[in-house]
């Protein structure tokens, strides 16, 4: 709610700080990121939904040995192409549910990093979490909107954990204690950094041909938290290992691979 209100004739409490450079009647901090959360949580939905559509159709074109490219979108010719590809009379339907429900989810998704955008504004935080490769702003204000204020943990051994990304005590699976939507926001921007990092890209690649997809998908996130931890405390650029711009946040504190 904006601006201050009155009960029973008298003065209403004093409305919140705005954030400094936001425009007059944006919302208050608590009501901003409230509201970026729950713009983040449906775009993360559109996105979960289009990747198992694009799952589906890879899956049904690998049976025609065609292989789609990397990444949750189809890209318009792709999606142009399978519409007249040349499959069974049993496939058709389906094929073209799965593409219905990728460009559907797509659009959604459009249509809410755009509001993400305007409700944000221009957030420094933001700013510095899409020096890291692959990550664009929506998954950072996501990203923001799940941490808050990254000063809250003393380490970034605390923040991981909180995340619930670290190996269980009996070991083999993480605990999944924290909050199931920051951990889903790192999982995101983990799959987006391991495409278009080289430092990322190699990790996934190493720990995967050793053991397996999912621990490799699991030490990237975890890579990637301990990474963003730096940056938000330390206000540092990411800097990839080719000598990029900034400190290289991901040094200190990396989880062994």
């Amino acid at each position: 709610m904006a601006g201050a209100g009155t009960n029973g004739g008298g003065a209403g409490p004093p409305a919140p700080e705005r954030p400094p450079g936001a425009a007059r009647g944006s919302p208050a901090p608590d009501e901003r990121r409230r509201s970026l959360r729950r713009l983040s949580r449906d775009r993360l939905g559109m996105v979960i939904a289009g990747r198992v559509s694009k799952d589906k159709i890879v899956d049904t074109m690998a049976k025609y040995g065609r292989e789609l490219p990397a990444g949750d979108v189809l890209g318009k010719e792709d999606a142009e192409s399978l519409r007249g590809a040349d499959v069974q009379e049993a496939d058709r339907p389906l094929l073209d549910a799965h593409l219905d429900a990728v460009e559907e989810a797509a659009r959604h998704q459009a249509a809410l990093e755009d509001e993400m955008a305007s409700t944000c504004g221009d957030d420094p935080g933001v700013r510095l979490l899409m020096t890291i490769p692959g990550i664009g702003r929506a998954t950072a204000i996501g990203l923001l909107s799940e941490i808050a204020d990254v000063r809250r943990f003393e380490t970034a051994e605390k923040f991981t954990a909180y995340a619930g990304i670290v190996p269980s005590r009996g070991g083999g699976v993480i605990t999944k204690t924290g909050p199931a939507w920051l951990r889903c926001a790192l999982f995101d921007a983990a799959t987006a950094a391991a495409r278009h990092d080289g430092r990322m890209m190699e990790r996934y690649e190493r720990i995967s041909e050793r053991r397996g997809k999912r621990k490799a998908e699991v030490a990237v996130t975890r890579t990637l938290a301990t990474v963003i931890w730096h940056m938000l405390t330390d206000g540092a650029e990411y800097r990839a290992r080719d000598g990029g711009p900034g400190r290289d946040a991901g040094g200190r504190g990396e989880p062994p691979g």
